[in-house]
């Protein structure tokens, strides 16, 4: 039975050994358990103390052990019930922070616009898209928009489509943890960081008896339980940081699906023959259906010590509504579509220079005409008295 003991003792130890990384788990999944290995830890447990017996009673006695392991299969019990408890109550409390939801903004219509296909892409992507960034850093695209644009029968009609997936900078949320959770939560990590530095001592005290004496079993033996604290303190100290590091950001998730169709034609304005300006225009008529998902995106990743710190895989924990954020999108769609012009007009700068032309046009004409008025005076000033000499030439 000692050598049961020992050897169950052993076997345990392997097990939580393997628990001391728990974030291994969260990017591999759980423990690696089939139905395989169940069933040969169950004939182990059977075929084992059966084996010992039949050797013990029939090949030769095996010899007996210096030591008790009773107290290092019962310390292990207690270390792995303490453990098991705090981890549960934990996990626990965690779960009733949790609240899963799958829930988007969705809308879809279809639009008749007087524009190219590719001017819709180049404002999505350059301000829609651009305006939603946090802290001017630049969004998370995981899907580019890389429009595609099919010409059928030369370059008067064709179609269109693209799709992108970002994702804006997310912003560090705070979790409404308990008072019952962060004391249990401190109370772990005191614990974890007191078994490994008792278990250091222990380790260190039996090293300096196995150097002065040299092939004692029982010595040997008595690390086990330097071993035991030293595994149930890192399982501790990590399952501790586990909670610790947790960290929950909000961000927002935009996921768009354009596809339509567009035809060309000619328009041309000012052509009669009292007009002074002239516009030809190739007007494009689409037809525009889109598909916007908007949705308010929560996740959380675990820091880790060293310069990837927070370079870790984040999990979706949740999706919710964003009818503020899709309103936005779309009022700003509407504004756009509203500046568009498919004549060419004038504003007021080119009103302002016409006039300033107009008025040195005017000016110049003004000062052009001056010496004409000059010889027309003249000539009547000559004619006059011309006159005036025949006059007194008759009356002489």
């Amino acid at each position: 039975m000692a050598w049961l003991g020992l050897l169950l003792t052993l076997y345990l130890l392997k097990l939580w050994l393997g628990m001391r990384e728990p974030f291994r788990h969260f990017s591999r999944g759980a423990m690696d358990i089939s139905l395989l290995r169940i069933g040969l830890t169950l004939a182990l447990a059977i075929l084992l103390p059966v084996a010992l017996a039949y050797v013990h009673r029939h090949v030769q006695a095996i010899p007996r052990l210096p030591i008790n392991t009773l107290p290092h299969l019962l310390a292990l019990l207690l270390l792995g019930a303490v453990t098991t408890g705090l981890g549960l109550y934990l996990l626990a409390q965690r779960l009733k922070l949790a609240e899963p939801s799958t829930e988007v903004s969705e809308h879809r219509n279809n639009w008749q616009k007087n524009l190219m296909p590719r001017e819709l892409f180049i404002h999505l992507e350059s301000h829609i898209l651009a305006n939603r960034r946090h802290r001017e850093i630049p969004n998370r695209i995981y899907q580019k928009f890389e429009p595609s644009l099919c010409q059928e029968g030369g370059s008067e009609k064709g179609t269109f489509g693209g799709r992108t997936l970002v994702e804006t900078q997310p912003i560090l949320s705070e979790i409404a943890y308990g008072s019952g959770f962060r004391a249990v939560r401190i109370v772990t990590s005191v614990l974890g960081q007191t078994l490994l530095a008792v278990g250091a001592l222990s380790l260190i005290g039996l090293s300096a008896d196995l150097a002065r004496v040299a092939h004692q079993p029982a010595l040997l033996i008595g690390l086990i339980m330097p071993g035991m604290l030293l595994i149930f303190g890192a399982v501790l100290s990590r399952m501790g940081n586990a909670f610790w590091a947790e960290m929950q950001f909000r961000s927002l998730l935009l996921e768009l699906s354009v596809e339509g169709t567009y035809t060309e034609s000619k328009l041309s304005t000012g052509t009669g023959i009292y007009d002074s300006t002239r516009s030809e225009n190739t007007v494009v008529r689409s037809t525009i259906t889109p598909w916007f998902l908007v949705s308010d995106l929560l996740t959380s990743t675990f820091a880790i010590s060293g310069n990837m710190n927070l370079e870790q895989e984040r999990h979706i924990l949740s999706l919710g509504k964003a009818d503020d954020a899709l309103d936005a999108v779309l009022g700003e769609l509407e504004e756009f579509f509203a500046s568009r012009q498919t004549i060419a007009g004038v504003n007021e700068v080119d009103l302002q220079s016409a006039s300033q032309i107009y008025q040195m046009n005017e000016q110049t004409r003004a000062l052009a005409a001056q010496p004409t008025s000059l010889a027309l005076a003249a000539e009547q000033a000559s004619g006059l008295l011309a006159r005036t000499e025949e006059e007194q030439g008759t009356t002489t």
